[in-house]
């Protein structure tokens, strides 16, 4: 499974990329020709084009992250086989506790290093 997950990280990657390049070269381009866009008024197209490049680069960006977080999860998960991981990973609306207390695990970890020096 992390195979295939890795195999999706490229082109996502790529696609993100291209996202990118294509609102720098739209900015670059408006910046360049400022004068003549504020002479015929076509400010606020401009920037609505360039805001909606943003927001598609944003969703391309979304895309990929999602996609590298699942291959690095599933490549560094304890879980014993790879299928297990991948049920774990898909499965839907897992309770989230709302407060764990370290407190406890904290204690434990101080009691066991006093216990080993008193031996």
């Amino acid at each position: 499974m992390s195979t295939k997950v890795g195999k999706m990280v490229p082109p996502r990657q790529r696609r993100w990329m291209q996202a990118i390049q294509k609102r720098v070269g739209v900015t670059t381009e408006a910046i360049g020709s400022i004068k003549g866009i504020k002479m015929t008024g076509l400010t606020d197209k401009i920037s609505e084009q360039i805001q909606g490049l943003r927001e598609f680069e944003m969703e391309e960006s979304k895309r990929f992250r999602r996609v590298q977080i699942m291959n690095i999860l599933l490549g560094s998960s304890p879980c014993p086989s790879p299928k297990a991981r991948g049920r774990a990973l898909l499965r839907p609306n897992r309770p989230v506790p709302q407060h764990y207390d370290t407190g406890g695990d904290i204690r434990s970890v101080r009691d066991r290093s006093e216990d080993q020096r008193q031996q």
